[in-house]
């Protein structure tokens, strides 16, 4: 348990030296959530006790944009090979792609709703610190951007404020227990 408690220490140190804002939680599960705001990019860092690694998110969904109709995007089953030839381009060896769908619940049909992009983050290893902390997030975002940005002028969807499509994985609540301060 102390290495896990020093880990999060590690993220924090990071956090503080790239000038990177960054709050934390426990939620219902016991999962840490360190909610970071970094490079204009929203991350959810996520891990359990017993994990050996962070798991860094990024998301970016249509839906998270107020007032955004999902019927102006595309019907998942319409646009599942184009995203899947995205994937194999974007896809490294440490960063994992999924499309996020948004079920329209007037017609029950499945749309494209964005990306969820996951790297890990070592930080129990001796050599993690603030700079790999950095080019970690950098390379999540500039992954994630690029198959927004793509899929959206792929499929010809236009949105004005495309800064409001960065979300969390998970949105702490004040209701979680904080898991540190």
């Amino acid at each position: 348990m102390r290495e896990y408690d020093q880990a999060i220490g590690r993220i924090a140190a990071c956090c503080s030296a790239v000038g990177a804002r960054f709050r934390g939680f426990r939620n219902q599960h016991g999962q840490q959530l360190i909610e970071v705001n970094h490079r204009n990019g929203l991350f959810t860092l996520v891990t359990s006790p017993n994990d050996g690694y962070f798991r860094a998110i990024s998301i970016r969904k249509l839906s998270n944009i107020e007032d955004f109709d999902i019927t102006r995007s595309e019907p998942i089953v319409d646009v599942e090979n184009e995203l899947t030839d995205l994937f194999d381009e974007l896809q490294t060896a440490n960063i994992r792609i999924e499309y996020l769908t948004k079920t329209d619940e007037s017609t029950g049909v499945e749309y494209f709703d964005g990306y969820q992009t996951t790297k890990p983050l070592y930080v129990f290893e001796d050599g993690f610190g603030a700079k790999a902390f950095d080019e970690s997030l950098a390379e999540l975002d500039q992954i994630s951007r690029k198959a927004f940005n793509r899929t959206i002028q792929q499929l010809d969807i236009d949105i004005d404020r495309p800064e409001e499509t960065a979300g969390s994985e998970e949105q702490p609540q004040e209701s979680y227990g904080r898991a540190f301060h």
